[in-house]
């Protein structure tokens, strides 16, 4: 078997920005992403890959930048996010501002993650 290199991307933080996530699989190549990109979780600096939290009306921070090299990302209820006025956007247009998460890109992230699946 060959093992795969994890894939490494640049990602850009967006200010007051989160990713509505409607689906389990959605949260799961997000957080993907995530990790190829450097960022941790907010709290507890753990890999988004370890996260393993989804739930309905989910919502993840865009790279909540404390002037590190790469951002954090944290999660909430979508209604939490808006009454706090930020910016609430769906996972495409997330990834039409991530130059380097192309859709080649995200196939090849999926295919290192899955392969440690099995």
């Amino acid at each position: 078997m060959i093992k795969l290199e994890k894939p490494v991307i640049k990602l850009n933080s967006l200010e007051k920005t989160v990713v509505h996530i409607p689906t389990e699989e959605s949260a799961t190549e997000l957080m993907r992403v995530f990790e190829c990109g450097g960022w941790v979780r907010i709290r507890t600096r753990t890999s988004p890959t370890q996260c393993g939290v989804f739930y309905e009306g989910i919502c993840f921070g865009a790279g909540i930048n404390f002037n590190e090299e790469n951002g954090r990302f944290g999660h909430a209820p979508k209604e939490i996010y808006i009454t706090k006025g930020w910016n609430v956007i769906s996972k495409k247009d997330f990834y039409a501002q991530q130059p380097e998460a192309t859709p080649d890109k995200r196939v090849e992230i999926n295919a290192y993650f899955d392969s440690l699946e099995k």
